[in-house]
């Protein structure tokens, strides 16, 4: 593993075409905010110190979103409420969506919604795929697979909140390949939660560009076997996975750019989480554990980067509530504490 946190401001290449995704949850969505402390926007960040007028990076942007309400109860830091900027109707907060990246500098925008019930026949397929995949014998039925599985420890927890965030990661990935076009094919792709926020970040796209691909020989695909993940808030030798930024090759890797090929990675997820319960690991369905092992199996090296971001909540819909940042997401980054504020106690 490799660490990565100075000298990333400027590019050492003006140029590229990069894919911004973007998954999550409708209600948890702050896009507002996710690029108000980035001086120019998304194409601030793209370029850098460099004047718009003379960086010829590209920024397509890619967001999948569940109309679901997943919510993990540990939250103490007071109630969890959409943003108070969530007030039109469905029709026209995907167009306000829409029209704000484009204020950015997103140079294109594709947004899709999932309703529950899409969801939940995702959740069915892939609890068949598991069934016909069975470690244990061929063709058991579903609902002994799913009884194997509630076997797990923070099984109700963990699932299927896990497998719907990897999925809509998926989704906005494989969007990506669908409208990329054969002329011009993205260079470098960067991921990040819906609830992201980035705090006057010390490098730019082009020049995270140039550090990745500095780090190992480039493969057959013509991009680095490396990717480059957030230095805060994970522990060895997992591996945090608010945010990525790789090339066309490893991101392919970790997100499977058709449905098969995500499959196939859930299949081997919840191999892995079995096996983990046997070895009586506290958390199998870790997405973090999952990541090592995915990175590992595809022989993909990771560069440690500060992003300078964070994750925020808001506790009320009312106008001129600010966002937060949960008391245990708040030493997620080294510059939270001048910008947000860590959210208040419950109560």
């Amino acid at each position: 593993m490799a660490d990565a946190t100075a000298k990333l401001r400027s590019p050492g290449s003006t140029a590229g075409r990069f894919a911004l995704l973007i998954s999550g949850q409708l209600q948890r969505f702050t896009y507002l905010d996710a690029f108000k402390h980035v001086p120019g926007g998304i194409l601030g960040l793209a370029c850098g110190d460099v004047q718009p007028s003379e960086c010829t990076a590209r920024v397509d942007v890619y967001i999948a979103l569940s109309l679901t309400a997943q919510a993990h109860n540990f939250f103490t830091g007071g109630a969890v409420s959409a943003p108070p900027y969530h007030n039109e109707t469905e029709v026209e907060t995907v167009n306000h969506m829409k029209q704000h990246f484009y204020s950015l500098g997103a140079d294109r925008v594709f947004l899709t919604l999932h309703s529950e019930e899409h969801m939940r026949r995702c959740d069915a397929l892939l609890m068949s795929n598991i069934a016909k995949h069975s470690f244990k014998k061929k063709n058991v039925s579903e609902v002994q697979a799913l009884a194997a599985l509630q076997q797990l420890p923070r099984f109700p927890l963990r699932w299927p909140a896990h497998f719907r965030m990897l999925y809509l990661r998926h989704r906005a990935y494989a969007m990506s390949r669908s409208e990329e076009g054969s002329q011009e094919l993205y260079t470098y792709y960067m991921y990040m939660r819906e609830d992201n926020v980035f705090l006057e970040p010390r490098y730019s796209l082009t020049s995270l560009a140039a550090h990745v691909d500095s780090f190992a020989f480039p493969d057959e695909w013509g991009s680095s076997r490396h990717i480059a993940m957030d230095a805060y808030c994970h522990e060895a030798p997992d591996v945090a996975d608010k945010v990525f930024f790789a090339g066309r090759f490893a991101m392919q890797q970790i997100f499977g750019p058709t449905h098969a090929d995500f499959l196939q990675n859930m299949v081997w997820w919840i191999h892995l989480a079995v096996y983990a319960g046997r070895l009586k690991l506290t958390d199998p369905l870790s997405t973090e554990g999952f990541y090592y092992h995915l990175l590992h199996h595809n022989w993909l090296h990771t560069i440690v980067v500060d992003f300078n971001r964070t994750e925020v909540r808001y506790t009320s819909k009312t106008e001129g509530t600010p966002p937060c940042v949960h008391p245990r997401y708040y030493p997620c980054t080294a510059m939270p504490g001048h910008l947000i504020s860590v959210c208040p106690p419950a109560g």
